[in-house]
Formats: structure tokens, C-alpha cells, sequence
């Protein structure tokens, strides 16, 4: 009998509410690989652990940029 092995990933988010444009940046995609069936992971390591805190990516300012 095989088993089949679950695909995962693991994002490192380090960034809070001065860098928005990188701080949401593991969040999406993890949500694309979950869209996938790939088991995803984020950590919040420095100013990205205030992310956790209810309210607080509300009063963050949106990102800014374009994927080239």
C-alpha cells in the first residue's frame, strides 16, 4: 500500500504596517497554495507577529506596487 505524501510550503513573514506591500505578501500565497492542495505554513517572526492582533492589518495602509 502507497501513501501519498502531502505537499507543504512554510512562509516567513517578517515585515508589519511600515512595509504592507511585503507584510501581505505570505498571506496570499498561502492562500494560492491552499487553492492547490499544498498544506501551507506562516510564521510571524519581528513587527509581523502585531498582525496577529485582532484589528491591527485593519489600520494598516494598503500595499502598493505591481508585479512586473
Amino acid at each position: 500500500m502507497t501513501e501519498e505524501k502531502q505537499e507543504k510550503i512554510f512562509y516567513m513573514c517578517t515585515c508589519g504596517k511600515d512595509r504592507p506591500e511585503v507584510a501581505h505578501n505570505p498571506f496570499v500565497l498561502a492562500n494560492a497554495a491552499l487553492a492547490m492542495d499544498i498544506q501551507a505554513t506562516i510564521v510571524l517572526s519581528g513587527d509581523a507577529v502585531h498582525t496577529a492582533v485582532p484589528g491591527y492589518a485593519d489600520k494598516m495602509p494598503p500595499g502598493g506596487g505591481s508585479l512586473p
